[in-house]
């Protein structure tokens, strides 16, 4: 038989999204396959960026389009090969340290999560879980519908944000301040009851509302 209130109960398999007291959102899932975090740095070659620009310059300084430097010189009316070398004379040769790479950005880590919401009683409506997570990725109605604002009425400041998620996978991660970024549900034929799924498999991913720090995120696994 299957035991859900004993999975519900295995803390390294639950995961908890917990919205701003106002927003109502508050569900519980059980994680099913893996947790996946991603997080990536951009680094960047100033010489190269410098060089290009460089060429275009003499490229142009000497009557060549860059488009056609590869095509027959007499065939487009171009100046002769002569030219084309001096315009490559003016470009100076790299040393080692135009070379190296420089940090330029971090962008913010990613987390996706596969989880199950199962119904074990007639009662049990999946669909309502899967409802409060969806108020979080689509638009909130505003003045009759006239307008929209941001889900759960998100607002960030430089100093802190509203309107965002705290998530907590066991007693291994919590992190504060989250945005969902896309929800995906896959609901079952199977019904518990009229109308009511016997369970969903919902996809989750979401981040910080910024970059955090090497130390944030360490301290998120923790």
């Amino acid at each position: 038989m299957f035991e859900w209130d004993n999975l519900l109960a295995n803390d390294h398999a639950r995961i908890q999204i917990v919205g701003d007291p106002a927003s109502n959102l508050a569900v519980q899932g059980v994680i099913i396959g893996g947790f996946t975090v991603t997080g990536t740095s951009e680094y960047n070659n100033i010489f190269q960026t410098t060089l290009s620009s460089k060429l275009s310059a003499n490229m142009a300084k000497y009557g060549f389009a860059a488009a056609s430097v590869g095509k027959k010189a007499e065939e487009l009316g171009m100046p002769s090969m002569g030219k084309l070398i001096n315009a490559m004379r003016s470009v100076s040769l790299q040393t080692k340290w135009e070379t190296t790479d420089y940090w330029v950005n971090t962008q913010k880590p990613s987390f996706s999560v596969d989880t199950i919401f199962l119904a074990i009683r007639r009662k049990d409506d999946v669909r309502e879980k899967v409802n409060s997570l969806l108020r979080a990725v689509f638009p909130k109605r505003l003045a009759g519908g006239k307008t929209y604002g941001p889900p759960l009425g998100y607002k960030a400041t430089k100093d802190s944000a509203s309107g965002t998620v705290d998530v907590s996978v066991g007693q291994w991660f919590h992190a504060r301040d989250q945005i969902i970024k896309s929800v995906s549900a896959s609901y079952s034929k199977e019904i518990v009851a009229p109308g009511n799924p016997l369970y969903v498999e919902v996809k989750v991913d979401f981040e910080p509302y910024r970059v955090p720090d090497a130390d944030d995120i360490i301290g998120w696994f923790s």
